[in-house]
């Protein structure tokens, strides 16, 4: 028997493959109705590829392997047909522009033997934007100067597209050639390029107009002599991993009913003092830090949160204990559903009997109130004392500076130095780590809506601690 290949131009001249036991094998007269060779000359044909799916004129090169046995004396020449587009005496096929199903088919001249093979011919898809990429993504601008950004569209391969998004902007103005100019307020602001609702990015501008506040070397409040700990000004390029995680440091249930996840972290973590990766929840950037909260929807493993935002902690890091000085320089967002938190924290585990000290929690509904609170446990059991203070200001129009004092008998409070709230005999005993976030929804304020700003900011320009 013999085994010869056709490749592109059917030569059949390739190698020989002699099995003695194949050489002479009978063919009955029954076998000629299927199909195949009456003279048992040809004894296999086969065609490659045998399936395939292409775009309309594209060609296809087809591969014939044969085998033949010893008595043939000549190797016959193939025939090629396809039940639409065009094939050559050489197996070129080429589409035609329809799409749909064709069968090809390739057998020797004068010989019952075939082989088949199915095309499928799809129209190709056209192109769709699919994401867009602004460059740069963030930027840190004074007030009055510009910044030139550049939008990329893609399509679903990744393709640059010649589409030219829509720009908008917060903070500032933008020109339709993505020139940016930065308005007169001081703060965090998102620059958008859209295509469509669900094709669009955003850049992060920081505008600075002012330089930062004088450090203190004393707390603003507290009496006594006392020396400075920890400070962080966020005034780096990063969040410092050595002070902070970015996360609160339990599971992201639904705690107190509130609806956000915080940052991305992997859930559920593999340890609470997992430290995460930074996220565009915690930023980092023209002399704050500031904790983000979006109405992007995240999903976990076990929950989907309508909401996403930030939270750092010093869990494990940073311990405290009494007595303690800590202020918290800050600027809280106005919205409903939005819920301001910097507090002391004890061990975990140990809360209420551990206690709680909210340095601040303020409503974004309700943004003239401040609440400052001292939390322990009577069996079991939440108690607390805290007193609202609302002396007229709206605490969410610019930054205030929020202070306490920490002892074994007492916990009193300040906001920009005058004392707002003492309460004596409920002090935390053990240590304590702090916590800064910034909820969405629960138990306590109202639920957001349609008139709730996105994204909304909670803005810290230090943390300093001090003991005595």
């Amino acid at each position: 028997m013999r085994h010869f290949r056709a490749r592109d131009s059917v030569v059949i001249a390739l190698s020989v493959m002699l099995l003695a036991a194949c050489a002479a094998q009978p063919t009955s007269p029954a076998d000629a109705g299927d199909g195949s060779d009456p003279e048992g000359s040809i004894i296999s044909l086969e065609v490659n590829p045998s399936r395939a799916v292409i775009q309309p004129n594209d060609t296809i090169v087809f591969d014939v392997e044969m085998v033949v046995s010893e008595d043939l004396e000549s190797i016959p020449d193939l025939e090629w047909t396809a039940s639409r587009g065009s094939i050559s005496s050489d197996g070129v096929f080429i589409a035609g522009r329809r799409a749909g199903k064709i069968d090809v088919t390739v057998k020797p001249r004068g010989r019952e033997k075939k082989a088949r093979a199915e095309i499928h011919v799809v129209e190709e898809e056209p192109p769709v934007a699919s994401s867009v990429e602004i460059s740069p993504e963030t930027a840190s601008l004074n007030s009055g100067e510009t910044q030139s950004l550049s939008a990329a569209v893609l399509d679903q391969n990744g393709a640059p597209m010649s589409l030219t998004p829509v720009w908008s902007a917060l903070g500032g103005t933008i020109t339709r050639g993505g020139e940016y100019t930065a308005g007169a307020v001081e703060g965090l602001f998102p620059v958008a390029a859209t295509v469509s609702p669900d094709v669009a990015d955003t850049a992060w501008i920081t505008i600075t107009s002012l330089p930062p506040d004088t450090q203190d070397t004393q707390p603003v409040g507290p009496a006594g002599n006392w020396s400075l700990i920890m400070a962080d000004e966020f005034d780096d390029a990063a969040l410092d991993p050595a002070l902070w995680h970015t996360a609160q440091p339990w599971s992201n249930a639904l705690i107190n009913g509130q609806q956000q996840l915080y940052d991305n972290c992997p859930y559920p973590w593999q340890t609470w003092m997992t430290v995460c990766a930074p996220t565009p929840h915690v930023v980092e950037q023209g002399g704050t830090l500031r904790l983000i909260a979006t109405d992007d929807e995240i999903s976990t493993a076990d929950w989907t949160y309508p909401f996403t935002s930030g939270a750092v902690n010093t869990i494990d890091l940073a311990w405290f204990t009494a007595p303690l000085a800590v202020e918290i320089r800050a600027k809280p967002p106005a919205g409903r559903g939005l819920w301001t938190e910097l507090w002391l924290h004890p061990d975990l585990g140990t809360w209420p009997d551990g206690g709680e000290i909210d340095i601040l929690e303020l409503l974004g509904e309700n943004p003239y109130v401040a609440h400052q609170t001292v939390h322990w446990g009577e069996n079991g059991s939440d108690a607390g004392s805290g007193e609202p203070f609302n002396n007229g200001t709206d605490w969410t129009s610019g930054f205030h500076t929020y202070t306490v004092e920490w002892t074994a008998s007492a916990v009193t409070f300040w906001i920009d130095g005058v004392q707002t709230h003492r309460v004596a005999g409920h002090s935390p005993q053990g240590r304590m780590h702090l916590i800064m976030d910034l909820a969405v929804g629960g138990s306590w304020p109202v639920p957001p809506d349609a008139s709730t700003p996105w994204p909304s900011i909670l803005e810290i320009e230090y943390v300093r601690v001090w003991e005595r």
